[in-house]
């Protein structure tokens, strides 16, 4: 008895360790779940992005935070299955694709299964019959490309339709038409096969612009300090000028090349320079800060703390016509240097066009002025001068700019700027406050 006993213990033994799961090296280990997930946030890598995670459209998004300099977010796999909601804000976000802020405020939203928040992932969210491999297959993209990271892949299609669909965006993209987005990205698409040099090198170079009536042009891309003011010889020089009034008088409105290391003022050798980040150093004359930079335009705050106007076009002779359809309904942010000296005093107040031909004209701590205006010639006639606090009349007259920022003469002997977006304009005047 005593020896079956034994036997017994011993063919149990034997068996259990033949059926054991732990030491079975044929059988997986469960993995711990990661208690929370990176996405990224990309036009180009989008920094200081707002980041809110939301169960359904229209319910509340829960704050997260905000991006860090590559874009990125760490999210608790709590939330696991919510859509992620990234709101772009003008003035605040940057963008690894441009100098300075980002100029118009939008939003982008997540997509299954992705761990990257762009505007692919935006069109698939918004319309629940397409996936992110529909869309790629009516775009002619590789799912892989527009379902992650296609700046680090380096597929230069997908960035530039990216790139130039975002710009369509809204602030609450789910209350824009999907199948209207859609229709823009796939002729944004069709136009890179028939109108541009399908190459990479090609194609990281260029940008596309979406008209009023969604047709599309392109022109060489804009993305450093340096493509905006460098130039291989002195045919094409930038205008400059400053916003204060007493600089502006001093100084006028110089034309400036600048090719090789070296500055041209009106063709005679002026000084050399090296750009660094976002500053342009001046051998001997300090560095100028940009803070605002477009294919059109650029805003530096050199050591002065004035406010200089780079332009493209010659700021003496250009200008762009006002018109009652683009005005009229429209809010616009009046920025300028209000100093009567070399000592910066910045203004602000907001132009709001009515329908009705008057403009509500808003400042901090006054109240708000109406005024009727007029348009003849493309510039705006405003009779301020009848109105309580303003000794002179105002007349704009647009010399450069783009849907975003606008440089203007206001009528008193100086530049202005006229900025969209509540945000942008805070955030210019916030870094000119800082770098003066």
């Amino acid at each position: 008895m005593f020896k079956k006993t034994i036997l017994a213990l011993a063919l149990a033994t034997t068996i259990s360790a033949c059926g054991s799961s732990s030491d079975d090296p044929e059988q997986p280990k469960p993995q711990p779940q990661p208690s929370s997930s990176i996405y990224t946030v990309i036009d180009g890598y989008l920094s200081n992005a707002s980041v809110c995670v939301t169960k359904a459209t229209g319910e509340e998004c829960t704050a997260i935070g905000k991006t860090n300099s590559k874009g990125q977010i760490e999210i608790a796999a709590k939330y696991a299955g919510y859509t992620v909601v990234a709101k772009v804000i003008a003035g605040v976000t940057t963008d690894s694709d441009k100098v300075g802020f980002v100029a118009h405020s939008y939003e982008m939203r997540s997509a299954e299964d992705a761990k990257v928040i762009t505007p692919y992932t935006t069109l698939a969210a918004l319309d629940d019959t397409k996936t992110l491999a529909d869309i790629a297959s009516e775009l002619d993209l590789t799912p892989a490309a527009i379902a992650g990271d296609y700046i680090q892949m380096k597929n230069a299609k997908a960035h530039l339709i990216a790139r130039t669909l975002v710009t369509q965006f809204d602030t609450n993209t789910s209350e824009q038409d999907a199948a209207s987005l859609l229709n823009i990205a796939k002729n944004i698409s069709k136009y890179i096969a028939t109108d541009l040099d399908n190459t990479a090198a090609d194609l990281a170079d260029v940008d596309i612009k979406v008209g009023t009536g969604n047709e599309l042009t392109h022109n060489e891309r804009v993305a450093s300090i340096a493509d905006f003011l460098e130039d291989k010889d002195q045919t094409s020089p930038r205008s400059m000028a400053s916003l204060n009034g007493a600089w502006f008088k001093q100084e006028g409105i110089y034309h400036i090349s600048f090719i090789d290391g070296k500055i041209y003022e009106d063709g005679e050798l002026f000084s050399s320079y090296t750009i660094e980040g976002n500053a342009l150093i001046i051998e001997g004359d300090g560095s100028d800060e940009f803070i605002y930079l477009s294919d059109e335009l650029a805003l530096s705050v050199p050591k002065a703390g004035d406010m200089n106007v780079i332009a493209k076009v010659d700021l003496a002779t250009a200008q762009q016509d006002f018109t009652q359809a683009d005005i009229r309904g429209t809010s616009w942010h009046y920025i300028a240097d209000d100093s009567t000296d070399k000592d910066i005093d910045i203004t602000h107040a907001i132009f709001k066009f009515n329908d009705n031909d008057t403009v509500t004209i808003i400042e901090s701590g006054r109240e708000n002025k109406v005024v009727g205006y007029t348009i003849a010639n493309g510039e705006i006639f405003m009779p301020t001068s009848e109105l309580a606090g303003f000794k002179n009349d105002l007349l704009f007259k647009q010399i450069t700019g783009n849907d975003d920022v606008m440089v203007i003469y206001d009528g008193l002997g100086k530049m202005a700027l006229l900025i969209a977006d509540e945000n942008l304009a805070a955030g210019i005047i916030g870094k000119w406050v800082v770098a003066k």
